[in-house]
């Protein structure tokens, strides 16, 4: 069964509610999500059970979301694109009531093929032509370091003619200035 649902956003800059319901009437929702205000860097609750396909009430295969513009969408320009890209991939179409634009997974559908160009050239930039260079692409936090433990293992690497020093830093996860720093460091004076 086909759900359409639409996603109110309430708080400041944000158009009132009655204004979104006079925009959603064209659309026959059957049911409405309404979004609380959220504080900065605080992901939004609802938007989040929609999208996230572990949710038991996320959005699939043949359902229509429906929001009354981009600007009810509490991210940055990328995040939203990539969000209406996962979802119409996932079959979902995506209707933006003000704009009365709508976003389906079809090659006729020239606002789809536009994202889906963007995103891939997201993903090219970043160099995320595969999940592994994509999950490296995005990795964060500070890079791994090397225990004092690890000396012997680390020389016996550096030994090894066979290998660069840059072969060595990739064989122990880290860069090749932090190899070099734990050479500086730990390296027995004689």
């Amino acid at each position: 069964m086909t759900r359409r649902i639409a996603y109110l956003a309430t708080g400041q800059n944000q158009p009132t509610e009655v204004e979104q319901h006079q925009a959603f009437k064209k659309w026959r929702i059957d049911s409405y999500v309404v979004e609380g205000p959220t504080s900065p860097g605080q992901p939004p609750n609802e938007w989040n059970r929609l999208v996230n396909p572990q949710e038991p009430d996320s959005l699939k295969t043949g359902d229509m979301l429906v929001i009354y513009s981009l600007s009810a969408l509490p991210f940055k320009t990328s995040t939203i694109n990539t969000a209406l890209w996962r979802l119409s991939r996932r079959g979902v179409t995506v209707v933006i009531a003000y704009q009365d634009l709508v976003v389906k997974n079809e090659p006729s559908n020239d606002l789809f093929r536009l994202i889906d160009g963007y995103e891939q050239q997201r993903r090219h930039a970043i160099g995320a032509t595969t999940s592994r260079k994509l999950e490296v692409a995005i990795r964060l936090g500070r890079p791994r370091r090397l225990a004092a433990e690890q000396y012997g293992y680390v020389k016996s690497l550096l030994d090894d003619v066979n290998l660069t020093r840059g072969e060595v830093a990739e064989k122990l996860g880290v860069t090749k200035s932090t190899l070099y720093k734990y050479i500086a460091k730990y390296k027995p004076t004689d």
